[in-house]
């Protein structure tokens, strides 16, 4: 398997490189036809980043289709096999970290979750423990009452234990490190939850069982499919992932194989290692550089896989699922919070004794949402290039006129961005009666290509603004998401959604001004930005029921209306929670000396010095 899984990563690698050098090669073609002058150089190395970057997406895609189609294990090659069944005890917790989060909300999820636990049969092992951060005392009391409603409803059934007023510090992070320090030695494995989280029955027990089976395997991801979407924004988001998320997640697991990464929920981690690697320490500095590990879901992965643990992605559990925001406002929030904490992994580039791919994540994670201001200077580097005063061109071309390569190279760059999507629908077109019928499946298909497409410069100009908000020192609050389907007024839409269609109109105006050849090639861009306010608002509109509709909605959906039903509020005091059994889960080392690496990173980063010093 090792050999294998070498071999495979080094021809997808070739695959992605290839198709970048390709694309590369046509753009500086193009660019020496229109005589891009001293922008050549830094247009050619912003092209072969951000073309590179779609082939990735693409080729991911291609290999999952591939693998999907042929019904093969990603990780394996071989044949998709019947999950493995629990074969000894267990004892695992399934853990759900919360802050300030809406109790009734909290409780209804986990509650249907360990409903469908006890519904689809033996719970021997299983336990709750809802681990509290929350300081509010009206939350607090809400939080308890909660959690003695669900010890009333699965008395005798599943434990559920509560956790509450430990010592501030490492966010979700240092929540469950703290619960591990006391209650660590009591489970072999932990499965970690959100507050929107829910898993059936079938899938814990597949992930129990899996990794009994492997005894190597520190961690289990499974790919969580959006649920309970009811607005534009969300049922758009279920759509692409039940479409085209399966494509791109078995394509990451087939080159990733025993590197995967860790998403922070929905995964089972083995106890044992997870408090021997997992430790996390506080980077050096203030934040947003230094301080807590945001996106500490990385960094433990690349820590298990540094201690020798397998890190694995499972794509083929059914039953796994989580909310996802209801509009582009709260979408947003989370987005900064993500730019924080992959920009801080920056900093983690050069840590002692990672694995290549752990690295790899990191510097993927960090280009998600670097590709923004990358973008943004590709589009306003070469406005200067075709608006500048160039001589006559020897082909024929005038200035702002588009040569035959770079129609080629523009078709490539559709093909890439457009097929992964193009693939998905291939695939479900077998199931396209759970999509509503052949009409529906299509006519949704291209819903979610158009608002992609549109959404696109508005992300690119939000991810910008949070670049440079991160480069100029200003940090994240940590804040409980909003997980309410609550619209999205007119004033709050202008105010968010003005000022990227000021840019929009100004890009506009200097295209019809200088350069009206681009005022189409460029459409989607001022369009899209144009279109902000609106596109807000209409992000936040409940949907009709038909609309978007995939084959999970009706069924999750009734699965989360009869937990909500309940009634699990009610007055009483939760239990005290099962006798400590603590283990030790030492601070890992991360952050040395600079080496090269880092030193280059310290010098190409700007804020990074200050922080680094600081520490």
């Amino acid at each position: 398997m090792p050999d294998s899984l070498a071999l495979r990563r080094r021809l997808f690698g070739l695959l992605v490189l290839g198709t970048g050098a390709l694309g590369t090669l046509a753009m500086h073609d193009v660019l020496t036809t229109t005589g891009a002058g001293l922008l050549h150089v830094p247009l050619l190395v912003l092209f072969a980043i951000l073309f590179t970057w779609i082939a990735l997406a693409f080729w991911n895609a291609f290999v999952g289709a591939v693998l999907l189609r042929l019904g093969r294990d990603p990780f394996t090659l071989a044949p998709l096999a019947p999950p493995p069944a629990v074969s000894v005890p267990h004892h695992t917790a399934l853990v759900m970290p919360i802050r300030h989060e809406d109790a009734g909300f909290v409780g209804a999820g986990l509650a249907a979750t360990l409903e469908d636990l006890v519904r689809s049969g033996d719970t021997e092992g299983f336990e709750a423990f809802v681990l509290s951060d929350s300081t509010d005392p009206r939350v607090l009391r809400q939080e308890a009452d909660m959690v003695a409603g669900l010890q009333h409803c699965f008395e005798g059934r599943i434990p559920v234990h509560y956790r509450c007023g430990r010592e501030p510090g490492g966010r979700k992070a240092g929540n469950i490190a703290e619960f591990c320090r006391r209650w660590g030695g009591r489970y072999e494995a932990l499965v970690v939850l959100d507050a929107d989280s829910r898993m059936s029955g079938r899938t814990l027990r597949r992930l129990v069982a899996s990794l009994q089976a492997n005894p190597d395997t520190g961690l289990i991801q499974t790919v969580p499919r959006p649920m309970g979407a009811q607005t534009l924004l969300a049922r758009l988001q279920a759509f692409a992932a039940v479409v085209h998320g399966p494509l791109l997640a078995t394509g990451q697991a087939f080159w990733q194989g025993d590197a995967a990464n860790y998403w922070g929920h929905n995964a089972i981690l083995r106890t044992r290692a997870f408090m021997d690697c997992c430790g996390l320490p506080r980077l050096p500095g203030a934040a947003p550089w230094g301080g807590d590990i945001l996106s500490h879901d990385f960094v433990e992965a690349a820590l298990l896989r540094r201690g020798g643990w397998q890190v694995r992605l499972d794509t083929t559990a059914q039953g796994s699922f989580e909310h996802v925001p209801a509009h582009l406002s709260d979408y947003l929030r989370r987005e900064r919070r993500w730019a924080q904490g992959n920009l801080q992994h920056l900093r983690l580039l050069a840590a002692p004794g990672l694995h290549p791919l752990s690295r790899l994540h990191f510097l993927l994670g960090a280009l998600g949402f670097a590709y923004a201001p990358l973008w943004a200077a590709m589009l306003i580097l070469g406005f200067f290039s075709l608006a500048g005063d160039t001589p006559p061109l020897a082909s024929g071309h005038p200035p702002g006129a588009m040569p035959e390569t770079a129609l080629w190279l523009l078709g490539a760059t559709l093909f890439l961005l457009f097929g992964p999507k193009l693939m998905g629908m291939v695939l479900t077109r077998a199931q396209r009666r759970a999509f509503g019928g052949t009409w529906r499946w299509l006519g949704n298909g291209i819903l979610e290509i158009v608002s992609a497409v549109l959404l696109a410069p508005v992300l690119m100009v939000f991810h910008t603004l949070f670049i440079l908000q991160i480069l100029a020192g200003k940090p994240v609050s940590w804040e409980a998401p909003c997980r309410a389907d609550r619209p999205l007024g007119w004033r709050r839409c202008l105010r968010l959604g003005l000022p990227p269609a000021l840019l929009g109109l100004v890009w506009l105006g200097l295209c019809l001004l200088i350069l009206p050849g681009l005022v189409l090639w460029t459409g989607p861009v001022w369009l899209g930005l144009m279109l902000a306010p609106v596109l807000f608002r209409l992000s936040g509109r409940r949907v009709a029921p038909g609309l978007l509709l995939t084959p999970l909605t009706e069924t999750v959906s009734r699965a989360s209306t009869g937990a909500a039903e309940h009634g699990l509020l009610v007055s009483g005091r939760p239990w005290s929670p099962p006798p400590e059994s603590p283990g030790p889960m030492p601070e890992q080392f991360l952050i040395g000396p600079p080496g090269r690496l880092r030193r280059w990173a310290i010098a190409c980063v700007p804020g990074m010095r200050h922080h680094d010093d600081a520490g």
